[in-house]
């Protein structure tokens, strides 16, 4: 019998055929954060519970108590493949992630032209 948020914790890693080295990259952590979850040491924080929730479709409720549903959506996460729709959300999030990190580049260029010229102004002027 299930007693704690700890062995769900494991259950989901263990269902996805993972490691903890594995399932701690996934969810951005550590390999002995998990471990230290697993074993009931540590609990997790609300945002690695988020995450968890959304990465592998798994309900919180179930997560927090161990009742209802443990799947939200199982047709979206499969054993061996991602359904497209979840495939082209996260495309979407890089996609907008690149868009960030092309921003920058072009503030930081901008910046450094208008360093120059203000460089040169103050030569001018000085």
């Amino acid at each position: 019998m299930i007693k704690g948020m700890n062995e769900r914790f494991a259950i989901i890693r263990e269902e996805n055929g993972l490691n903890v080295k594995e399932f701690a990259a996934s969810l951005d952590m550590e390999p002995t954060t998990v471990s230290s979850i697993e074993s009931g040491k540590r609990e997790p924080s609300k945002e690695v519970l988020l995450n968890l929730a959304i990465k592998y479709a798994v309900s919180l409720n179930w997560i927090f108590t161990g009742e209802g549903e443990k799947r939200l959506v199982k047709a979206l996460v499969t054993d061996q493949n991602k359904h497209p729709i979840l495939e082209n959300l996260e495309k979407l999030i890089d996609e907008k992630t690149d868009c960030y990190k092309q921003a920058i580049s072009n503030i930081e260029t901008r910046l450094s032209t208008l360093e120059k010229c203000i460089e040169a102004i103050s030569i001018k002027g000085g």
